[in-house]
Parts: C-alpha cells; sequence; structure tokens
C-alpha cells in the first residue's frame, strides 16, 4: 500500500486525477450503502447499537488480519507450504476472529447473531466495492487517461529538435540480416523527458524507459539499432532546454547510404568490444555446454532498461564454466516475423569447448 501511494503520488497528474475519480465514485457508493444499512437499523430502533459496531468494524478487520499474519509466522515455513498455510488461515482463521468478534461485541450491545453478522459482512461487501467498482471502470478511465495525456501533449510547444545525427552505421550480422545503428547527439544542457516511436505499426509511448533492443539512451545521447529492411521510424522527443522550459519535437531518422560492413566485436580474455553502443535488453552472454543446455545471462535488468550496454563488456567468470564463449544479439524484425537472433563466437571457442 505504501508502495502504490508513493508511485501514485509521483504519476503524472493525468493518473491521478483518473485514480481521484474511481476513489470518489467508490466513496459515494459506499456511503449510500451506509445510510442505506443505518436507516434499517434506526427504524429497528437500534441505531446506535449499529453504529458503535459498524465503527468498530475496522479494529476488528485489523485483529483478523493479525491473526491471519500471525498464524503465517506461528507455522514458521517458507515456500509453497507457506502460500498454502495463508490460505488455509485466510479461510479459517480469518472468518473466526472477524465474525467471532462482531458477534461477541454486537450482543454486548443488544445486536442479535444474525444482525451481528450481516454487519460484519456488509462490511466485507463495502471494501470490495473499492476494487469492483476500478475494475468496472477502468475501460473508461484508461480512455480519459488517453485524452488528459494527449492534451497535456499538446500544451507543450514545438520546436526544432536539439538533435542531430552523429553518426549512421550499416552493419551486417552473423544472421545475414542488415541494421542501421543510428546515433543522435544532442547538447549536455538539454534534458530529456520522454521520447515515442511511431512506426507503421502505431506509436509507442516512452520507448526510452521501457525494455527495447531498438533503441537505447546514454545520458542525451540517443542510439537507434534498427533493420534495414524495416522503413525507419519517426521519433517524438520531449525534452528541457537549460533554462528549464519543455518542448517537443518531432523528426524521422534518416539513413545514411554506403555499403553494409561485418558487425565485428573485439574478443579479449575477460572482456569484449563493441563496435557501437547497442541497448542492454537486446544483448545476452551464453556459456555452451555440451551434454546440457546452455546458460544465458541477459545484460538488460529493471534499473538499467532503456540504458545502452557498456561497449566494453566484462565476461564474468563462472568457475565451473569458465567464461562466455557467445554473445546473442536481438533484433526487433518487422510483424509478423518477430525478433531474430545473430551469435557471435569467441574465436578461441571452436578450438577448445567447456567441459
Amino acid at each position: 500500500m505504501t508502495d502504490f501511494l508513493h508511485s501514485l503520488q509521483n504519476a503524472p497528474p493525468a493518473y491521478q486525477i483518473v485514480y481521484a475519480a474511481i476513489g470518489l465514485i467508490a466513496l459515494s457508493v459506499i456511503a449510500v450503502m451506509a445510510g442505506m444499512e443505518g436507516r434499517h437499523f434506526r427504524g429497528l430502533k437500534l441505531g446506535s447499537a449499529w453504529l458503535k459496531l459498524r465503527i468498530a468494524s475496522l479494529l476488528i478487520l485489523a485483529a483478523a488480519i493479525a491473526a491471519i499474519l500471525g498464524t503465517i509466522s506461528a507455522v514458521g515455513i517458507s515456500g509453497m507450504e507457506a502460500l498454502a498455510v495463508a490460505y488455509l488461515a485466510l479461510i479459517t482463521v480469518g472468518p473466526l476472529v472477524y465474525f467471532g468478534l462482531h458477534w461477541l461485541l454486537g450482543r454486548m450491545l443488544g445486536l442479535s447473531r444474525g444482525q451481528s453478522a450481516w454487519i460484519g459482512f456488509s462490511g466485507l461487501l463495502m471494501l470490495g466495492i473499492i476494487p469492483a467498482i476500478g475494475q468496472t471502470l477502468m475501460p473508461y478511465a484508461q480512455d480519459l487517461k488517453q485524452f488528459l495525456d494527449e492534451r497535456a501533449d499538446n500544451a507543450i510547444p514545438v520546436a526544432p529538435s536539439p538533435y542531430k545525427q552523429h553518426d549512421a552505421r550499416r552493419f551486417r550480422l552473423p544472421n545475414g540480416a542488415e541494421v542501421w545503428a543510428i546515433h543522435y547527439q544532442a547538447p549536455a544542457s538539454l534534458t530529456l523527458l520522454r521520447l515515442d516511436m511511431e512506426t507503421s505499426y502505431g506509436r509507442a509511448k516512452d520507448v526510452g524507459a521501457h525494455s527495447s533492443s531498438s533503441l537505447c539512451h546514454q545520458g542525451t545521447d540517443v542510439h537507434l539499432f534498427w533493420p534495414v529492411d524495416r522503413p525507419l521510424p519517426v521519433l517524438r522527443l520531449f525534452w528541457k532546454d537549460a533554462a528549464g522550459t519543455a518542448f517537443q519535437s518531432t523528426w524521422k531518422a534518416v539513413a545514411a547510404g554506403g555499403s553494409a560492413v561485418d558487425f565485428a566485436i573485439r574478443w579479449a580474455e575477460a572482456a569484449l568490444q563493441l563496435p557501437v553502443p547497442l541497448p542492454r535488453d537486446g544483448l545476452s552472454l551464453i556459456w555452451e555446454r555440451p551434454d546440457r543446455s546452455p546458460i544465458f545471462d541477459s545484460l538488460g535488468d529493471a534499473s538499467s532498461s532503456g540504458k545502452c550496454a557498456p561497449q566494453t563488456i566484462e565476461l564474468p567468470d563462472r568457475s565451473e564454466l569458465g567464461r562466455p564463449n557467445l554473445l546473442r544479439l536481438r533484433t526487433d524484425q518487422a510483424p509478423p516475423t518477430g525478433s531474430s537472433w545473430a551469435d557471435f563466437r569467441r574465436p578461441e571457442a571452436d578450438a577448445k569447448a567447456p567441459d
């Protein structure tokens, strides 16, 4: 819950408006349900007892959750067995404590067993209203969010792109595919806010912050890794200048002339050197094993999503296998082909395969 509130606090205004609208509707429905229930009990001359038990339901719910967690902790096991214990406690200990305390306190307040049980059940029903309404309204909320996002984007002034094409090289991969490696450079004072990519298959938002084997960034520099047989994308950039003013720019990636050259990797004993920066998520180190499946180690991770891999990649040494003997490079082809892979083998790997 703490992580959710923190992410909501730091979310764009469109997200906050959507969640606020869902929360307001859910609270309104809960207020109507509680009002109808209170009117019913006041008609039975039990309004005071109902109100006291309804308020106490929050403390009773906390006690039931504590009992469930305490049961799991007391068992002292982990793994799938702990999950089974959690489910068992949820359907036994939790209801026993929750409805038992409602019955006990309701009896002290002059309520019947059925009335106390109903107040307990309706409390759970009210809690379930929030996710139920959220799930029901989510399609409409997504439309509202998209509208608000587009409105916010359109309010940002358009300016010429501060990026310049620094380099564009055409490479031939071992699997026969040819790719563009294009380097866009911007002033160091620029702050890159977001980068969208438009292709013939639609627009992908904020590609610089998500896993991709086609685009990455190093600081403010952007590197595009793109199959030659695909039309180059249109890039939509959102950025701030040195004064902190936000702008947006749209530009079409431009290919260079010339023939393709081999994508050559320089191998050393403990590292390899890439000819150009590449997206982390498209690279994997592989340890081949003659009698077993190979071991893969992807260079991509959540903390570095969108960032380029270093051009000098250290080769980790596994005590039983030594260093990896293959680098695998993924290229995103146009649908329906999907992804393709090219393997680069260490020069000594053919003559000295691991045992």
